[in-house]
């Protein structure tokens, strides 16, 4: 029996839905822009490390330059950036600076973003998270992701 595609699910299809429905589902212009600036800070390496590393809890500017292996001074610029636009507080202790998220949500867009990241380029299974692919910034595990056949789409094996 052969398969044929819905031709409601095709991109060129005409949509039921009338255009005024689907207007309404698009996000303000503003939220786009706060999340493309957002997700701009989640592209350097250090500032994602060190949002991964404060997923885990307040740490201070110390710890997190031993956590991400950055100097001190650079990983303090990098903090700077993180609270100027929100997504970090600060808390002074006498001369130390802790560091925590700002809002809950960070943390599950951070772990999202890098578990996305790890499924799409082979890794299998981040120790000390709570669910089988979580990220990590401890040991990862990964495997040789599998080739595929491209006429037949099967997978072939790649050793």
């Amino acid at each position: 029996m052969a398969h044929t595609a819905n031709p409601a699910s095709t991109p060129d299809a005409e949509s039921s839905e009338d255009p005024e429905t689907a207007r309404s589902r698009r996000p303000e212009e503003s939220t786009v822009e706060a999340a493309v600036e957002t997700m701009q800070l989640l592209g350097e390496v250090t500032r994602l490390r060190l949002l991964r590393a404060l997923c885990d809890g307040e740490l201070d500017v110390m710890t997190l330059a031993r956590v991400v292996g950055a100097d001190r001074s650079r990983v303090s610029q990098h903090l700077a950036k993180l609270r100027r636009v929100g997504l970090v507080d600060r808390r002074k202790d006498g001369s130390r600076s802790f560091y925590r998220l700002r809002d809950p949500s960070l943390r599950m867009l951070v772990l999202a973003v890098l578990w996305y990241a790890g499924r799409h380029n082979g890794v299998t299974r981040c120790e000390g998270e709570p669910g089988p692919s979580w990220p990590s910034l401890g040991k990862i595990q990964s495997r040789r992701p599998p080739t595929a056949d491209h006429d037949t789409g099967r997978q072939v094996d790649s050793a």
